[in-house]
């Protein structure tokens, strides 16, 4: 028995001196034999070592996809290249936005000046309508002043027997051609009585003539006013336009009105 035992603690000191192993939290030591604990450290080690091969081996999968996904997203290109590009597009974009403003500024300008343009040009049509009325008007009234009256017949103021002597040689069947031979040789034929064939009513056609010269000097001063009238209106019309545009205009390009 005490050979026995001193065999037994032998081996077992021995065990415990053989078997120091420094333990760590990736092993977990079962105190069974001596064979199996070997085995399952060797196992242990084996599926650490195969486990960190496969980690290893995913890593470098995952970044070598990554870093082709960045490269075909990028299209080989840094950051630095991608900033530069991506302020450039926006530079460009900010001035197409400046131009088309500015050319939108310059349409509503142009639609304005046009508006403009189109009102005068109508007013410029009723002036030139008007105008062309007015003179008509002075044609009409130069000819009425030049033409003067009309000269009335002398036949009923004649006293003369002219005509009694000049037709007293027809007879009926030549009575259409006396007739009108009476009224082309009448005035004619009795020069020898032009002393004796005045008017009876000199001074009631003097009356007349001169009523009838101031009825047309009348007519003639009132057209004349109403010609005057319309002009003044007209410059009237064309000065509150101008008011009207130089006042648009400084409202829209910050002029000064000028009055």
């Amino acid at each position: 028995m005490s050979s026995h035992d001193g065999m037994a603690s032998h081996d077992h000191s021995t065990w415990f001196s053989s078997q120091t192993v420094k333990l760590t939290p990736l092993c977990s030591i079962s105190h069974t034999t001596e064979k199996s604990i070997v085995v399952r450290l060797q196992t242990h080690e084996e599926q650490t070592a195969s486990s960190g091969d496969t980690r290893t081996s995913d890593n470098r999968a995952t970044h070598a996809l990554r870093l082709t996904q960045d490269e075909e997203y990028t299209g080989g290109r840094s950051d630095s290249d991608v900033n530069k590009t991506l302020a450039a597009l926006y530079e460009d974009s900010e001035r197409k936005k400046q131009w088309l403003d500015s050319e939108e500024k310059t349409f509503r300008c142009g639609q304005q000046r046009l508006g403009s343009l189109q009102r005068e040009y109508a007013a410029l049509l009723r002036t030139l309508e008007q105008r062309k009325r007015r003179r008509k008007e002075r044609l009409y009234v130069t000819k009425m002043l030049r033409g003067g009256p009309r000269n009335e017949s002398r036949d009923r103021d004649c006293d003369c027997d002219c005509e009694s002597t000049y037709s007293s040689g027809c007879s009926d069947s030549d009575d259409s051609s006396c007739k009108d031979k009476r009224l082309v040789r009448r005035c004619s034929s009795c020069s020898s009585c032009s002393q004796s064939c005045r008017p009876r009513r000199d001074g009631a056609n003097r009356e007349r003539e001169r009523l009838r010269q101031f009825r047309r000097e009348v007519s003639l001063r009132f057209q004349l006013l109403e010609s005057e009238c319309r002009e003044s209106k007209l410059q009237m019309e064309k000065v509150v336009a101008d008011l009207r545009r130089e006042y648009a205009d400084s409202c829209l390009f910050g002029t000064s009105l000028k009055f």
